[in-house]
Formats: structure tokens, sequence, C-alpha cells
């Protein structure tokens, strides 16, 4: 019997994406599941004092670490993270080199909840095989004690909960305000501005932000942008087959991102030409208080079924007369030359030798020396991984086209698993007969341009 293999990432990733659903969805001990762990506890707020909780389940405690009065005089900061969220754990060398930089007046706390250790280190093995770094941090932790999920409920993690020295609550926030700046102004007494995570109950938000208003009736059609607003996780497509509408919402989407959505033909080749125009390309590794408030926007829009398939359309008009009115510019579709790399053929006899006629193509496994083998995959597979994997460019999404003439040949290839230059990319693709090479191209864009 032929069966079709699976390689063991992409098992892993689609276990992330159905934990992390279960974990933001209606399931008893996700991260909704507040009331089936406890009615009595009161969540705690920003201006709260903690209670004198004891510590249950503890790893990696110092002796003499009982209960929360015991931290008193310390700056505490309690890092909610979950096996499900891979962030969460790439997250904790940073925090454990913080501990070690601010070791006299810092505590940082890892606090799981809903897992039990044994949980967590079942998953952590699993996830070593694909991804060896991953590890157990070696911060002082809480697993499976569902009171602090009680204390301190949360949509997602990573989630922060900071407490000062005389142990009040003075930030529920995101993870990247944990950095070496706001720690040593906050041991100095000084305000730290930060997002605070709103906990909105569901039932305000997830199926629309426009509820009805007493006696007026709900809108039947209508579309909304929203400021950041911490307190709003979930995107959404409902439809509702009694009014015969469709919601689309996007829940604190970058800018670029939300073009994406209204003009997917684009993809990567979104040119901001306005000023300051860096400051609106998306980066993930500059993340900020200020960029979340100053480029991320919630939408939401209801229109009539019968026009489902133009949600788009409706989504970019929206996009451009809303942005035009308050940032003073619009998108335009567009053609440009712009700097790329382009996928070429170099051995013609190579490539041949790899042309796959298998009966189960686009088979993916991942090898343990680092390597990813595909089977019977387009070339257009290897253009959407370098874009992936490699991402910017100049500062700018990072565009690759593809100039071999494949477009229906399935082929075989070999690339790292993963490649953060073209030069390691191009050490798997000369193997097959392929190239990336810099170029210059003139290609349509979504152009991003200012207005009066």
């Amino acid at each position: 019997m032929i069966s079709r293999l699976i390689s063991l990432r992409l098992a892993l990733v689609f276990f992330f994406i159905v934990f992390s659903l279960r974990l933001l969805a209606n399931a008893g001990l996700g991260y909704n599941g507040q009331s089936q762990i406890t009615d009595t506890i009161q969540p705690l707020k920003v201006g709260d004092f903690v209670p004198d909780i004891s510590f249950e389940n503890t790893i990696n405690f110092p002796a003499g670490l009982k209960n929360m009065s015991d931290l008193k005089g310390k700056l505490v900061i309690l890092d909610f993270w979950s096996t499900g969220c891979s962030s969460c754990i790439k997250l904790m060398p940073h925090m454990e080199t913080l501990q070690r930089k601010f070791s006299k007046d810092l505590v940082i706390l890892v606090m799981n909840p809903l897992q039990t250790e044994e949980e967590i280190n079942k998953r952590i093995e699993g996830l070593k095989r694909v991804y060896p770094e991953f590890r157990i941090s070696t911060l002082p932790g809480v697993n499976g004690d569902k009171q602090w999920y009680a204390f301190f409920p949360h949509k997602s993690v990573p989630y922060h909960v900071w407490i000062d020295k005389e142990g009040k609550v003075i930030s529920c926030t995101n993870w990247y305000n944990a950095n070496e700046n706001n720690i040593a102004r906050v041991l100095k007494g000084e305000k730290v501005n930060m997002i605070q995570d709103l906990v909105i109950p569901e039932q305000d938000y997830k199926h629309v932000l426009i509820p009805s208003v007493s006696a007026i009736p709900q809108p039947l059609y209508y579309s909304v942008i929203l400021p950041y607003a911490n307190g709003i996780k979930y995107n959404a497509q409902d439809v509702d087959s009694i009014k015969k509408t469709l919601t689309v919402r996007f829940a604190n989407t970058h800018i670029e991102d939300l073009y994406r959505q209204a003009y997917p033909q684009f993809r990567q080749r979104i040119i901001f030409s306005i000023p300051d125009a860096g400051q609106y390309y998306k980066n993930d590794d500059e993340l900020s208080d200020e960029k979340f408030l100053n480029y991320h926007y919630t939408y939401e829009s209801s229109i009539p079924l019968e026009k489902k398939d133009e949600w788009r359309t409706y989504m970019a008009v929206d996009l451009n007369r809303f942005f035009e009115a308050y940032k003073h510019f619009k998108a335009v579709p567009a053609k440009a030359t712009i700097g790329c790399y382009v996928l070429q053929l170099k051995n013609k006899k190579l490539l041949n030798a790899k042309i796959d006629t298998s009966e189960f193509p686009g088979i993916i496994t991942e090898t343990s020396d680092g390597h990813i083998i595909y089977t019977g995959a387009k070339a257009s597979t290897i253009t959407a991984a370098a874009e992936y994997q490699l991402d910017k460019h100049d500062g700018k999404p990072l565009v690759v086209l593809n100039e071999t003439g494949l477009t229906d040949q399935r082929i075989n290839f070999t690339l790292p698993s993963k490649f953060k230059d073209i030069e390691s990319l191009n050490e798997g693709l000369s193997k097959t007969g392929l190239q990336l090479v810099s170029a210059k191209r003139n290609v349509d864009v979504l152009m991003i341009k200012s207005v009066k």
C-alpha cells in the first residue's frame, strides 16, 4: 500500500495552528476557560495589589521562595506562555538574559497555568526533533496552577504582567516591552507607558463590532475602521444566513497587511512612496508600542451575501477612503522598476534529471541533518520559500520572480531547512540546475502614494 508521506515539520505546524486555535476558542481549558477554572477568584487589573498567593507546582525555584510576599522589594514579571506558542519558547533566552542583567532587583517567573510539567516535557521533547534549540527555560516557573490564569486572564501568549516592588500590578502588556530600557526605568521609579492588554468579553465583538444599541437595530451593511485596541483578538469571516450578510474582520492589523488582504495579487509588491516610507513597512524585529498605535488598525465590514466574492473590492475602497482622509495617502496599482531576485535555469541537464514523475507529487520531508526534501514541487514553491525565509530586501518586502519557464513541471530538490541569505539557498538550488540572481525588473506593484 502506497502511503503519502507527511513531514514532521508540517505535522508540527498543523499542531501549532490547531493548538493555538483551541487556546483561543471555547475549549474547556483554553484561554477562554476562566469560568471552568474557578468562579471564586476576582481577576486583577492594573493598580490592584497581588494577594499573598502560594506558589504550587514550581520548577527551578530558589530556596525560600514560597509566596508572593517573599518577592516584596523586587520588580516581578510574570511571563505567561504555552508549548503551543513557538514565539513564547523562542523568547525565553531573551528573558533569561534580562534576569541575569538585573539579577539583584528583578525576578522573572515563567507561568504556564494550563499545562502540567509532564505535558510540557512531552511537548518539548517532540519539538526538539525538528527544532533542537527548543528547551525548557532555566527561569523559575509555575506549571499547571490554574489560579494564576484566573487572577490574570488573557486571550493569547506571550502575555506579561509587571508587578512593582510593593506588590502592585503596574502593567498587563505585550512581551516586547520586556527590554533593558523599560526595566531600568521602572526600577528607577519612572512611569513607563505601555499598551495594556484589555480582556474584552467575546460576546462584545466576536461576531460583529457594531452591536445593536437599545432599540436601534443593527445596521445591515457597514464598514468600520478602529484604532489599535489590544483587547480585540479575532479575525473573522462570518456568514449570517438569516440577515444574508458576510462580515469580514481583521483585528489590530498592520497597514501593509491590510492592503495585502485587499490586494492579494500584489503580495510582496507593495511600495510606500510617501514621506518616512521606511516607517510604514512591517518589521517584526522592531516591535514597539508606538508602531502598534500608529500603524495597526482593526477593519470590519458587513456586506450583502450576494456580494461575498467582492469583499476585497469593498475593503480596498474603504482603506483608500480612510487613509486618504487620515494619513493623506492611497493605494494605486502601477508599474515600477524594483530590485528583486529572479529564479533562473542554469543547467538544463541537471534539471532534467530532477523532473518528477511519481504518482504522488508534492511530498515534503525533513531530514535529520537540517534539510528539506521537496518531491514533485513546482518552481513557485522555491520562490515562495525564498520570499518567506528571506523576507526583506533593502528594508522592503523581498520579491522573487520565476523566470525558469517552468510552470506546471514538477521537480525534486533539496534546500536547507533554514536559510538566511541567497548564498545558502543557491547552494541547494545548484544541484537542481537552478539559481537565484539579483536583478531589476519592471513589474506590477501596489503604489502607496501621497495625496493632497
